[in-house]
């Protein structure tokens, strides 16, 4: 990035080829290109006049962004409708049945985060409360302002103790816990947090360790740089548009089981969670929450909408459709056992039970997706 523009700094040597990263370009910044000497442009198309200029440029180039749905030169970015789906099966796994959704300004990408996680939500019969702030982020580096605190303070004190919050973006996930407490509401003990989208470092600290669906910021970059590398040996390349999927949730402390108040039933949701690979039944819950079949069932059912039968279920299928996407490759008798089911023949019948299709019927689905 040069001094005044922030524009045009030199990256890296990757594979012979001299990378300029253009992170804020301006259509004027382009004009700059020949002056770096640079065999190759990484972009973000922010705006129309920047998707103009880009498209003028000669050179290999990427865009990394997702600020416009339709860039105009060839891009590599993340799966936004994808993140968007696992906040949703994610929150609900854990039992979540009241969800307000914070809306910030933004591109493109604020949009679909925000459908894909509704329509899951859909579903299953359920309407998240919304709010839309007028955020300062990501024009100015700015606080939250004042009127949209207030504004923020009233909205939140109107949903249920037991409800999750869920923000499309997490610049001002701070602040936002921050109001909640002047609010009377703590993160975790009321409301769970989560963020769909991360900045990663570039984030304001939280007062809370703050849960979010994790991009997987290293496979788009080795993604790009192939994608430079074929347009330099003058390939064609296989999509437009690539988009690479999220690593999965990243668990902090904002939504570990802050909206369950019964302390055995957290204790036990605790229990399945760190045995991941334990055959749990229910006779092995009872011991742990340390009362009666009907007092657990009556109790989990309460808390969680649904029996410990069907929890179980539901989190090892989860945990199988994590397993899968991470390794594909892997066996799917290998992926039952390390899920919690006892082997494919039950994993299978569970997998079909709660998602309609086959699991390797379903991961065929997800690769087409990428």
């Amino acid at each position: 990035m040069g001094a005044a523009s922030s524009l045009g700094r030199v990256l890296k040597q990757n594979g012979g080829l001299k990378i300029s990263l253009y992170a804020e370009a301006t259509p004027q910044s382009f004009r700059s290109i020949p002056k770096f000497g640079c065999d190759a442009v990484i972009v973000r198309v922010t705006s129309e006049a920047i998707r103009r200029a880009a498209m003028k440029v000669r050179l290999p180039l990427v865009n990394a962004s997702s600020w416009l749905e339709h860039p105009g030169v060839p891009t590599v970015r993340h799966d936004l409708a994808r993140a968007g789906r696992l906040a949703a099966e994610y929150l609900l796994d854990k039992g979540v049945r009241e969800f307000g959704s914070v809306v910030f300004p933004g591109g493109w990408y604020i949009q679909a985060r925000q459908q894909a996680f509704e329509q899951v939500l859909q579903q299953h019969g359920i309407t998240p409360k919304t709010i839309f702030l007028k955020s300062h982020y990501p024009q100015k580096l700015l606080p939250l302002p004042e009127s949209e605190r207030h504004r923020f303070r009233q909205w939140v004190s109107q949903l249920a103790p037991s409800a999750a919050l869920v923000l499309t973006d997490d610049y001002d996930a701070g602040i936002l816990m921050e109001v909640c407490r002047e609010a009377g509401l703590e993160i975790p003990r009321d409301l769970s947090l989560l963020a769909i989208g991360s900045h990663g470092n570039w984030s304001p600290p939280c007062p809370v360790p703050l849960s979010t669906v994790e991009q997987d910021d290293d496979r788009q970059m080795a993604q790009i740089l192939a994608a430079l590398q074929r347009q330099a040996q003058g390939l064609p390349l296989r999509q437009s548009i690539l988009e690479i999927p999220p690593k999965g949730v990243l668990e902090r402390e904002s939504t570990r089981d802050g909206h369950i108040n019964d302390h055995a039933i957290r204790h036990v949701l605790s229990y399945i969670r760190t045995n991941p690979q334990k055959r749990i039944k229910v006779k092995h819950l009872i011991k742990v929450a340390k009362v009666s079949r009907v007092t657990l069932e009556r109790r989990f059912k309460r808390a969680t909408g649904q029996s410990p039968g069907e929890y179980l279920i539901q989190h090892r299928v989860h945990k199988a459709k994590t397993i899968m996407l991470q390794k594909p490759q892997e066996r799917m008798g290998a992926t039952a056992r390390a899920a919690g089911f006892r082997n494919y023949h039950q994993f299978r019948l569970n997998f079909i039970g709660e998602m309609g299709t086959t699991p390797k019927q379903w991961l065929v689905q997800q690769a087409i997706h990428r």
